[in-house]
């Protein structure tokens, strides 16, 4: 569903902005006449203000799906997170929060060294190449 939503936006808007761009070109066109310009105007008016707004309202509503999933995305991301700093008293591995939430290990290493910053974290690189960070609960 969301490739033919981006696919129905990014044929109809071309399409509405060539419309309009006809309408445009017509107006500085010196060897047209005043049926002319008035077909174009119509024809442009008739095929382009729909076509750009059918397919800018789909493109707002890609958009707005696509948000909202990544909201909720983070909001599961970070409850399993909490979740397990709690569970294992405030120390967690990348490969266990990649494992738990689907992320992949460099997703889930940007994550953690996100939350260190923002939570004043620690982390410590164990002896196996392993890193290893804790939080305070």
């Amino acid at each position: 569903m969301q490739f033919l939503k981006v696919l129905t936006a990014s044929l109809l808007v071309p399409v509405g902005m060539g419309c309009l761009l006809a309408i445009a070109t017509e107006f500085i066109n010196p060897h047209s006449t005043a049926d002319s310009q008035l077909s174009i105007i119509l024809g442009g008016l008739i095929l382009g203000l729909p076509s750009l707004g059918v397919g800018g309202w789909v493109a707002w509503d890609w958009y707005q799906e696509r948000r909202k999933k990544n909201k909720a995305r983070s909001r599961r991301i970070r409850a399993i997170f909490l979740h397990l700093i709690q569970s294992e008293d405030g120390e967690i591995t990348v490969q266990k929060l990649a494992q738990y939430t689907h992320l992949s290990t460099l997703e889930a290493k940007f994550f953690l060294d996100q939350k260190v910053k923002e939570l004043n974290g620690s982390f410590e690189k164990k002896s196996n190449g392993e890193m290893i960070y804790r939080f305070q609960i």
